[in-house]
């Protein structure tokens, strides 16, 4: 059994003078790996992102797009990049 949690704060994810911020989140992951005696047989199920956060990762302006108006420093149209949201994986290994 095995269990995690990270921390982070504000960021801005624009490069620009007044840029646009992510707040801060915290994320959990979980993993519960059962084995065999012999160790032939391994079941797991991991848990990511247990409290699905969405965040963040970067971004920027969208190539082509024309703003209606130019005026300050985000005014042109922004695109985001997220991870997946909360994901479980079942798994199960067989070794000779």
């Amino acid at each position: 059994m095995s269990a995690d949690a990270r921390f982070t704060d504000d960021y801005a994810w624009t490069a620009t003078v007044n840029p646009f911020m992510q707040d801060s989140f915290w994320v959990a992951d979980a993993a519960i790996n059962v084995y065999s005696a012999d160790g032939a047989h391994e079941f797991s199920l991991i848990a990511r992102n247990l409290t699905d956060e969405y965040y963040i990762t970067g971004g920027g302006a969208i190539p082509g797009r024309v703003p209606s108006s130019n005026t300050g420093a985000n005014t042109l149209d922004q695109a985001a990049t997220t991870p997946l949201g909360r994901t479980m994986t079942l798994r199960y290994r067989f070794s000779m």
